[in-house]
This record gives C-alpha cells, structure tokens and sequence, in this order.
C-alpha cells in the first residue's frame, strides 16, 4: 500500500487536475512493493488488464494505492494466498 497527497507538481490541468498517467504509475509502484516483498526482487507488469478512473483526482488530494497478489490456478482461475 502507498500514501501520499498530490501536490501542485502533480497537476497538468486546469482547474489543478492530476493526470490519468500519474494514477497508473503508482500502479507500478504499489505492484514493485508486492514483487519485492514476494520473492525480495523488482520486477515488471506484464499488462493491465482493466484501468477505470472513477473520480477525478485534484492536487491536495490524498491517494491510498492498495495492491493484492493471488496465485493463477488454470483449472480455477486467480485466488488470493
């Protein structure tokens, strides 16, 4: 899991809006926390499977990025450890 508060460098829109791209970053860095704490090595996403933004994310804002690893069984499909 990763905290942080969007600050006025996070925003590239008017109206202080932060962009989408930010939001899929730190994608990436709650996925590298996961990996490291797997097997103690970085890795990389191979893909995203579905990105949906909800709400708009402004500067000031605080954002909790939660990730979670589940094992793939193929007779079964994707179960949480």
């Amino acid at each position: 899991m990763i905290r942080l508060r969007m600050s006025a460098k996070d925003a590239h829109y008017g109206g202080n809006l932060v962009d989408g791209a930010h939001m899929v970053h730190l994608f990436g860095d709650v996925a590298t926390e996961l990996l490291i704490m797997h097997d103690g090595d970085e890795g990389l996403f191979v893909a995203y499977d579905n990105v949906e933004f909800l709400a708009p994310v402004y500067a000031g804002d605080y954002i909790e990025a939660v990730g979670e690893s589940r094992k793939y069984f193929p007779q079964n499909g994707f179960r949480s450890p």
